[in-house]
């Protein structure tokens, strides 16, 4: 049987990776596991999080909320999470998968395809990491270096996500060949608040990590036409074929998603601004 090892801290966590440099840490374990399930991937030691007893899940300062690395998809489909994170909360797999998968699972594989990472990049997200020498946090922009690459340190473990600020109206959603349980085509989170002149838009499934659409962000909060705002989304993306769908027409469907966002945005703004939402 393989090795296991339950630290009760991340400070732990982070020290048995220093001792243990084959083993592989694991939480929920929805991506790991699908490697090894079918017996392409052998792993020698595992370091479970399971009994991690220093986390600060759901802490909240006004616009800025820090988020544990163990919380659940799940967990994030019934707070009172940042909207447009707990719209992409609920189109993650099946019950049974957002029961197990976690944020710092997602963040860990660093899947361009990866639901909560889109909505976490039009927060302006940190990532805090934790290693033998202390913590540290890196933007979440400069964390994801590219499919399953990212700068976690040999010894560092994943400690929380910081949403910077999480004010404005927001949006999620994404394409994909069904309606539940698939990964996806092409993705996008939005984020406007008008009265701070703040826009963010952000893609996933298009490049090689999720990408922000900066000058859409512009057109978005300038009011150009929703043509305009998807046509510039579009030039922030650098999407491929592959066996989910071709690069053209991942392009075409995050045109789609970003002129109907830009139309939801507005709308959800404008009914907040005169008070018939409540943000």
């Amino acid at each position: 049987m393989d090795a296991v090892s339950f630290p009760t801290t991340y400070a732990e966590a982070a020290h048995l990776r220093a001792e243990q440099p084959d083993a592989v840490v694991v939480a929920g374990g929805t991506d790991v596991m699908v490697p090894v399930n079918d017996g392409t991937r052998r792993v020698p030691r595992w370091i479970s999080l399971r009994r991690v007893v220093d986390a600060t899940g759901g802490e909240r300062r006004d616009d800025d909320v820090w988020l544990d690395a163990r919380t659940t998809f799940d967990a994030l489909t019934r707070g009172a999470y940042p909207t447009a994170l707990a719209q992409a909360a609920r189109t993650v797999g099946s019950p049974q998968i957002r029961a197990a998968g976690t944020l710092g699972g997602n963040l860990a594989t660093a899947s361009p395809a990866g639901d909560g990472l889109v909505p976490l990049l039009t927060y302006d997200a940190e990532v805090e990491l934790v290693g033998v020498d202390g913590s540290r946090r890196v933007e979440l922009s400069s964390f994801l270096l590219g499919p399953k690459r990212t700068a976690l340190g040999p010894n560092e473990v994943i400690r929380r996500v910081r949403l910077v600020e999480t004010g404005g109206s927001q949006c999620f959603a994404k394409v994909g060949t069904r309606n539940a349980m698939v990964i996806s085509i092409c993705s996008l989170a939005g984020r406007l608040d008008t009265a701070r002149g703040l826009a963010r838009l952000a893609c996933g499934s298009v490049g090689p990590t999720v990408v922000r659409a900066h000058a859409a962000e512009e057109l978005l909060v300038a009011g150009a036409p929703p043509d305009e705002v998807a046509a510039a989304v579009r030039r922030a993306a650098t999407p491929i074929d592959d066996h989910r769908a071709t690069a053209a027409y991942r392009a075409h469907a995050l045109g789609v998603l970003a002129a109907r966002a830009t139309v939801w945005l507005r709308d959800a703004e404008a009914r907040r601004r005169s008070g018939d939402v409540d943000g």
